[in-house]
């Protein structure tokens, strides 16, 4: 079975490197939709795990999966474009601060 792993991200440079590498052996392929205005270093660890990891990472950094808690619209997105992506056999929500 392959599984894919998705979700929506903002600011998890802290966590993200911890969660993939606990993950590694039993995933088949992560996607993530990263907000541009994370400023923590996570758009470069993603840049880090694509090289390392290859075509089983994938992330998108764009405007419209921005993070704003009155309108959910840019996390809800995320979400369903990463779904439509996923070519797993089953697609698993794992945060990057589930470890």
């Amino acid at each position: 079975m392959k599984i894919s792993v998705i979700g929506p991200m903002k600011n998890e440079a802290q966590f993200l490197g911890y969660s993939v590498m606990a993950a590694e052996p039993y995933v088949h392929e992560w996607i993530y939709a990263v907000d541009p205005s994370s400023d923590d270093g996570t758009l470069d660890l993603c840049a880090h795990l694509k090289d390392r990891l290859g075509k089983r990472f994938t992330y998108w950094v764009d405007e419209k999966y921005g993070f704003n808690p009155l309108d959910r619209a840019g996390y809800n997105g995320a979400f369903n474009d990463c779904i439509a992506a996923a070519s797993g056999d089953a697609v698993f929500f794992l945060h990057p601060d589930m470890i």
